[in-house]
């Protein structure tokens, strides 16, 4: 039997079929798409990956750095518990979990004071694997600082000031074994002009700095912008309660001065030691009720056990300070009672938008805290080098427009801490 061909017709009619070709192009581009959906949804999880490892090690870091300040000496242990915490258990599916003391890389490098938390696991795929056969490796990675971290010798204290700390001209500022702190959280909170300098143990701010033409920040331990404000240490020191007035305005003569009764001397009005008179403080407190307490060139001011306060008994007028250039400034604060370590404290309600000044130079010597927390203080002055010893600055806002050499060796002189030895993020 002869099998017969289609007909031509029929031949043109099968070729001409495009019956089932979307089909056919939908499952083609079907496979496709979902492979790009697949894709998404492995990058999502692996973002959601990198977060949680960059959470854990932030954790373990700080929590290692608070465990060394309390006396370990081996957090290895502690950081693995941190991580497994978050679902990441050191060598179970692949998760590697390092500790570096002091850290390998980065800013800190070799910093003994220092804890670096490394954190490594593999990817999680789930429908790019058709697609692919890179795997990937999630990382994180975090570095906590302790000890030095609290051992401010300046700090600004305003919140949002611009250039709340502000060195300008050719002053070369030296804060020996210390650190300076900006609580504004203005971008512009450190600001140094021309051809200033600061060098410093570390710089703390709360927002960012500014540095122009000349001028040079040098640092053994960073610069930390972000950081969190800290504390006035003084914040609980009432001003001393007092009455009458002792003396009032005129020029101070030579003389030595001493509490009357066991309470405060008070100067009303102000009062000003002029050129060559020499003033000798007994110990105890000094108030300046309203007014200005200038001290000339050539003037001398001296005093153990000594603070003075400067404040206002109308909540107007508050007193204010202004040390001439080269006066002669030899005062050192009590190492006990209320005002412990304070040698200089101004009436936290005085207004903002008002200047204080010591400028007394190298002739300027002051051991405890100048405290004027609301207003700002131009500053220069300090025993140089190693010799900076005990001078603390805390104010609304500060600046230098001189030389000045500051440092905290403290211990037994009731000046407080500023800002503690908290341990803290640093990368």
């Amino acid at each position: 039997m002869t099998r017969q061909l289609p007909k031509a017709p029929v031949l043109h009619a099968l070729v001409a079929d495009r019956s089932g070709v979307s089909a056919v192009m939908v499952g083609l581009s079907l496979a496709t798409v979902l492979g790009f959906v697949g894709l998404g949804v492995d990058v999502g999880s692996s973002y959601l990956d990198r977060r949680a490892a960059q959470d854990a090690a932030d954790s373990g870091a700080f929590s290692a750095a608070a465990a060394v300040m309390g006396g370990a000496t081996d957090v290895t242990a502690q950081v693995r518990a941190v991580a497994a915490a978050y679902g990441l258990r050191d060598g179970v599916g692949g998760v590697q979990v390092s500790v570096n003391t002091p850290p390998s890389r980065g800013s800190q490098a070799g910093n003994a004071n220092a804890v670096e938390v490394i954190i490594a696991r593999p990817a999680k795929r789930f429908f790019s694997i058709p697609f692919t056969t890179a795997g990937g490796v999630v990382r994180a990675r975090a570095v906590a600082r302790y000890g030095a971290v609290g051992n401010a010798c300046v700090v600004a204290l305003n919140l949002t000031a611009s250039a709340s700390a502000l060195e300008t001209g050719s002053a070369n500022v030296n804060l020996v074994g210390c650190s300076l702190y900006a609580n504004s959280a203005s971008s512009l909170a450190l600001q140094l002009k021309g051809a200033a300098s600061i060098t410093a143990d570390s710089v703390g701010l709360v927002g960012g700095y500014s540095l122009s033409n000349n001028a040079t920040l040098k640092t053994t331990n960073g610069v930390r912008t972000g950081q969190a404000a800290i504390a006035d240490p003084y914040k609980d020191v009432p001003v001393p309660s007092y009455s009458g007035c002792d003396r009032t305005g005129g020029s101070l003569p030579s003389g030595t001065y001493s509490n009357v009764g066991g309470r405060p001397f008070v100067f009303c009005n102000g009062l000003s030691i002029s050129s060559g008179a020499t003033v000798t403080l007994n110990p105890g407190v000094y108030v300046v009720d309203r007014g200005d307490l200038t001290v000339n060139g050539g003037a001398t001011l001296k005093g153990t056990g000594v603070t003075l306060v400067l404040t206002s008994s109308t909540g107007s007028g508050y007193a204010t300070l202004h040390i001439n250039g080269n006066a002669n400034i030899d005062l050192a604060a009590p190492s006990s009672g209320t005002t412990a370590g304070l040698a200089f404290y101004q009436d936290r309600r005085a207004p903002t938008g008002v200047d204080n000044v010591f400028n007394g130079g190298s002739t300027q010597r002051i051991q405890g805290a100048i405290y004027f927390p609301g207003q700002k203080v131009i500053f220069s002055g300090g025993a140089s080098g190693a010799n900076a010893g005990c001078t603390q600055l805390l104010a609304g806002e500060v600046a230098f427009q001189g030389n000045a050499n500051l440092g905290v060796t403290c211990a037994g002189t009731g000046v407080r801490t500023a800002g503690g030895a908290a341990p803290a993020l640093v990368e």
